[in-house]
């Protein structure tokens, strides 16, 4: 009896059909990662982002300096002045006095609201001469 090698239709069709649902199913896995993969890399470049603000807000209100007192000696205008170079908070505001480097800095952190749900934070920075 003479056998011939070789696979039949029926069996072609078994294996094509497998690797087909393997192939599908793999795709699938990959694709969810790498959407996952995207979605993380945003949420990372956005806390990497906040964090940077932060750590800045930290280091300049270490560095803060307090002119709230004027001198004793000092006129109504200079008390005035002094006055305005305070640490002040308000709800969407904050200002505030440093040290940026060798030079008195007055610094103003506001936050915006935009037309998205998210608002945004401006720096204002006077450099005060003395």
């Amino acid at each position: 009896m003479k056998r011939n090698k070789g696979f039949t239709l029926m069996e072609l069709l078994v294996a094509v059909s497998i690797f087909a649902v393997i192939a599908v199913s793999l795709y699938s896995i990959f694709s969810g990662g790498i959407q996952i993969w995207k979605r993380q890399e945003k949420g990372f470049v956005y806390n990497h982002t906040v964090r940077l603000v932060f750590d800045t807000m930290a280091r300049e209100l270490r560095n803060a300096i307090n002119y709230s007192q004027a001198p004793q000696a000092a006129t109504a205008e200079t008390q005035a002045e002094m006055k305005l170079l305070k640490f002040t908070g308000e709800e969407k505001k904050l200002t505030f006095i440093t040290l940026g480097g060798t030079e008195i800095e007055k610094v103003d952190y506001i936050f915006e609201e935009t037309a998205q749900d998210k608002g945004q934070l401006r720096k204002k920075t006077v450099f005060q001469k003395d």
